[in-house]
């Protein structure tokens, strides 16, 4: 439902999803060590990649992406938006190393790493540009 572009949220649903657990689900998964630790989970965290990206095409979502404040508990210690900023300066450096051969040369497994940050890259774009 939340892919409907016709869709519009109500209320409730924002309110349903900063009461839920699952915006400090997607802070912890983006809060990862390394694009090689989130590539161990890579369907779950392309997964939460999409799930952001659709939070930021719906404007009555979209400040689910930024700071939340300190009413909703467990307590925010970053914003989804600083998060995919941190991630996508990793992913900018992470995909700057690869050279053309050595893509070439990835098995399915390899491109992995490169897939996400890719994916990183696509989703700060999106929710930089819906934020603005």
């Amino acid at each position: 439902m939340i892919r409907s572009k016709d869709w519009q949220a109500p209320p409730e649903i924002k309110d349903m999803l900063l009461e839920s657990a699952l915006l400090p689900t997607l802070e912890a998964a983006l809060r990862s060590g390394s694009l090689l630790d989130m590539a161990k989970e890579y369907d779950l965290n392309m997964a939460y990649l999409s799930f952001v990206q659709e939070i930021a095409s719906h404007p009555s979502l979209i400040d689910l992406v930024l700071d939340i404040g300190e009413l909703y508990l467990p307590r925010q210690h970053a914003s989804i938006e600083t998060l995919l900023s941190k991630l996508n300066d990793l992913s900018r450096i992470f995909l700057s190393c690869l050279t053309e051969e050595s893509k070439a040369s990835m098995d399915e497994e390899q491109q992995k790493p490169r897939r996400l940050a890719e994916r990183i890259q696509e989703t700060h774009k999106i929710v930089t540009e819906k934020v603005a």
